[in-house]
């Protein structure tokens, strides 16, 4: 009887450690307001993994040790082994990335998370050379939300070989490398991040922060006026101004501020086909 007991215990935390889950980011700017197109969309299924950002959807499997990049506007796909996205990754390393666990605890969107800081110093390039910065993202990470264990467990298993430059949420190469590590430190602490707070400040002196200041506005004002003229290149800049995210407001001091809440946390069996390439899709090779 104890034997069969501790049989069926383990076939349940095996079927619970590869069950579906799924859920959402949306990101909001320094006044609250919802980013043009910043929505993504996270799905993970046994061995696989799928990230949906805009129009391009990054679906990683582990078994077969590829992922594969799919663009739904030109209707184009490719296939590519980690190795590639790691060699990336690789050329990147080198930042350091502090994390501490202060011990705060709150009530997110009705889920009890404890909070996370981490920082790490990265050089901006700029139209006058490099510009050093400090990036702080503050993490509050919650067990509460139902799909945390299938999110642990899908990161146990895979952190170490996942290709984390493949599935970054930034496409800003100033700050692609702190986000890669960033959340390779965040899945190691397990639990869902259900909000996060990044902000980038200047690491120079005062005249320095006055003049990135000045240029960020500078570049922000030309972006949301070609966002209002319309037409292909309206497009292009709403896309900038996500990346751009927010201006930061009140005293932080941050030149750059932008809030991401996770939602839409979801348990429910995700089919197959989720993770195949639409039919009449072209593969091309990745550029």
């Amino acid at each position: 009887m104890k034997a069969a007991s501790v049989l069926i215990l383990t076939l349940a935390a095996a079927f619970s450690a590869h069950a579906d889950f799924s859920y959402n980011t949306v990101q909001k700017d320094a006044g609250g307001k919802q980013t043009t197109g910043a929505t993504m969309k996270y799905y993970f299924k046994g061995s696989k993994m799928k990230v949906e950002n805009g129009d391009t959807v990054t679906i990683v499997d582990m078994d077969a040790k590829t992922f594969t990049t799919i663009n739904n506007s030109a209707k184009t796909y490719s296939v590519n082994p980690f190795s590639s996205a790691q060699a990336e990754q690789k050329a990147q390393e080198g930042m350091k990335i502090e994390v501490k666990e202060t011990g705060e605890r709150k009530n997110i969107n009705g889920y009890s998370a404890s909070q996370l800081l981490l920082t790490g110093s990265m050089d901006v390039q700029t139209g006058r050379g490099a510009m050093p910065m400090q990036l702080e993202v503050e993490i509050w990470i919650s067990n509460d939300v139902p799909g945390a264990q299938e999110l642990r467990s899908f990161y146990q298993r895979n952190a170490s070989s996942l290709p984390w430059a493949a599935v970054s949420s930034s496409d800003n190469p100033n700050t692609r490398t702190a986000m890669i590590e960033i959340e390779k430190k965040v899945t190691s602490m397990g639990g869902v991040p259900v909000l996060r707070v990044s902000r980038v400040k200047m690491a120079g002196n005062d005249a320095q922060s006055a003049q990135m200041q000045q240029q960020m506005a500078q570049a922000r004002a030309r972006l949301e006026a070609m966002s209002k003229q319309g037409g292909p290149q309206a497009a292009a800049a709403q896309q900038a101004l996500a990346r751009l995210g927010g201006a930061a407001g009140g005293g932080s001091g941050a030149l750059y501020e932008a809030t991401t809440e996770s939602r839409d946390f979801s348990t429910s069996s995700i089919p197959d086909s989720a993770f195949s390439v639409p039919a009449g899709y072209q593969k091309v090779d990745k550029k």
